[in-house]
């Protein structure tokens, strides 16, 4: 699956202290949304991963050595999709994140984080692939 990734620049220093404040603020913007989704956090060895509900809805991880937040599996496909993608970004940038990474699953969701300033990256992609390796 091809990444793209979004240079940003952090507001603050990573904070891995409020992750849980992070999944609130995740849990509260979808119920705003009117969606079902409930996200958990599950804390591994060098990484954070909010899970976006029930299996194969989605996950954002955080790396922390690389103050970088990954979207995978998240299928951009209404207006809610598109508003979370943009709140994770800014939310990211707030937690001092200095990039945000989403796997893409369509020429719309490419073009979607491409206007935001995202640009492919085959680097990642490989990360990825060791880090599935290693879960």
């Amino acid at each position: 699956m091809p990444w793209i990734e979004i240079e940003i620049n952090p507001q603050s220093d990573w904070n891995e202290e409020c992750l849980e404040d992070w999944a609130l603020a995740l849990g509260a913007f979808l119920t705003e949304k009117g969606t079902s989704l409930k996200p958990e956090i599950h804390m591994l060895p060098g990484y954070n991963v909010v899970q976006l509900g029930e299996e194969g809805a989605g996950a954002l991880t955080l790396r922390s050595s690389e103050r970088l937040v990954l979207i995978d599996g998240l299928e951009l496909k209404g207006t809610v999709d598109y508003d979370f993608a943009r709140f994770v970004v800014r939310f990211a940038s707030q937690m001092g994140a200095v990039g945000v990474c989403a796997s893409i699953n369509s020429s719309a969701e490419r073009n979607f984080w491409r206007k935001m300033g995202g640009l492919s990256n085959r680097i990642l992609f490989l990360w990825k692939e060791r880090f599935d390796e290693k879960t």
